[in-house]
């Protein structure tokens, strides 16, 4: 079992974290500190209180980093460190957050497991900062819930570069003013129920990514197509080649083909029972054409790949003997080298 924590001046031999099964696939548990990762969380989002759940805060925005915006998608909330990709491919360099150049200076740790040797920049250049909500019912928004009161609270409005966003004070949810949010429909799956579709992360960038989980865990698999369709169209097998649980400070590298000839995917692991390798993958009841939404991901046992690099023993014993894990609010920082760079001064003076 691996505890050692990788410090940012340690220079380490890559391979002998290498997942079993693939040549292209590393998993480095404790790849940051857990003063690093409340450090970070902080960081991300000021304010945040898990006894309390990200209802609140998890609207704030970053105040350590450049002027960035939260952008909402589907399933996750999302910020760009290190600029935007225009259609063409081509980064539009901002400066990146400080504290991931300082202390606890992610950017410099990366460059020193050799992954991004022969990159074009030797080191990564842009940061995709993910928020995934907790799946812990106890921990949604209160206005998620069916038929939760609510006022707005004017003490809970905070300032995020020059934008104003009013909260929702659970202090006052049960004021006798208070109005009545209708029920969802349930037709409607709710963020954390959504799983990330399967998808490549294209040509913009080098055949590289090193992805660091903070706070919680997440089932992440990999997949790969199946022989072109008559109409031109690939399909997906809908059996992952590769499954692996990534910890808390553990940081997952994706490379070469892995990278560029198979497609990934996260799921919240209350939708996957997990097992041990020898546990042969099994179809529980026929994947339709939906097999890639929620109810999908529950069709299949995972074998967890990276099971005897897992640190934490409560989540061993759920390996050893089959379960689930209950996630928690996730957050993701995804690094890559974007080949093409402009300057944003360079788009101005056109």
């Amino acid at each position: 079992m691996i505890t050692t924590t990788m410090s940012a001046s340690e220079r380490f031999e890559l391979s002998s974290y290498r997942i079993p099964g693939s040549d292209s696939c590393f998993y480095i548990p404790e790849f940051i500190t857990e003063g690093e990762e409340a450090y970070l969380i902080r960081k991300v989002a000021p304010g945040f209180r898990p006894a309390l759940g990200p209802s609140i805060y998890e609207r704030l925005q970053i105040r350590d980093s450049p002027v960035q915006r939260w952008k909402q998608l589907a399933n996750r909330r999302l910020q760009l460190w290190g600029g935007e990709l225009t259609s063409n491919n081509v980064l539009v360099a901002q400066p990146m957050p400080s504290f991931v150049e300082t202390y606890p200076d992610i950017i410099n740790r990366l460059q020193q497991t050799g992954v991004f040797h022969g990159s074009p920049h030797g080191k990564p250049n842009h940061i995709i900062m993910s928020l995934v909500p907790s799946t812990d019912p106890s921990q949604t928004r209160a206005d998620d819930s069916p038929g939760t009161k609510f006022v707005p609270c004017l003490l809970c409005v905070v300032d995020i570069f020059l934008t104003v966003e009013v909260c929702v004070c659970v202090r006052v949810r049960s004021m006798s003013q208070a109005k009545t949010v209708p029920p969802r429909s349930s037709s409607t799956p709710s963020m954390s129920n959504r799983q990330l579709q399967p998808h490549e992360d294209g040509p913009a960038y080098h055949p590289a990514v090193a992805t660091i989980s903070l706070n919680s865990h997440c089932v992440f698999h990999y997949y790969r197509y199946t022989l072109p369709e008559s109409h031109g169209g690939r399909s997906i097998d809908p059996t992952p080649v590769l499954s692996l649980l990534l910890e808390p400070r553990s940081v997952v590298i994706s490379t070469d083909s892995l990278y560029s000839n198979r497609l990934h995917s996260y799921v919240p692991p209350f939708q996957a029972r997990l097992g041990m390798p020898d546990q042969r993958a099994r179809r529980i009841h026929e994947i339709k054409e939906d097999r890639f939404t929620a109810g999908g991901a529950a069709d299949f046992v995972s074998p967890i790949a990276n099971w005897e690099r897992v640190t934490d023993a409560a989540t061993r014993e759920v390996l050893a003997n089959g379960g689930a894990l209950t996630r928690g609010t996730r957050y993701s920082l995804t690094c890559r080298d974007v080949g093409k760079v402009a300057q944003l001064k360079s788009f101005v003076k056109r």
